[in-house]
C-alpha cells in the first residue's frame, strides 16, 4: 500500500502493512522494523478517501491518528478495507 505523509499531506510513499487482531502496523521495508502502529479502539473506522492519481484511496482512523492509504487496484483496496 501507499501511505500519505502525515506532516506534509502531499507525499505518498510505499509502506508495508501488517494486520493483527488488535492493531495495524507499518514499516518502510518488507519485514522491516515497525515504523508506526494504530491500535483498534471503539472509535476506529475505515472509509473511502482521496488518493494520488491512478490509485484507490481509503482512510483508516481512530480520531487521534489517521492514515490516508492507497492501493494499486480496487480489488486490493477492497481486500484491505474488508480485512481491517
Amino acid at each position: 500500500l501507499y501511505k500519505r505523509a502525515q506532516r506534509s499531506g502531499t507525499n505518498w510513499k510505499r509502506r508495508y502493512f501488517k494486520l493483527f487482531p488488535d492493531r495495524l502496523t507499518y514499516s518502510v521495508r518488507a519485514n522491516g522494523k515497525e515504523k508506526g502502529k494504530m491500535e483498534f479502539t471503539s472509535e476506529f473506522f475505515v472509509q473511502d478517501g482521496k488518493a494520488q492519481k491512478g490509485k484507490y484511496g481509503f482512510l483508516v482512523t481512530d480520531f487521534d491518528t489517521s492514515y490516508y492509504l492507497a492501493a494499486e487496484t480496487k480489488d486490493e483496496k477492497d481486500f484491505w478495507c474488508h480485512a481491517i
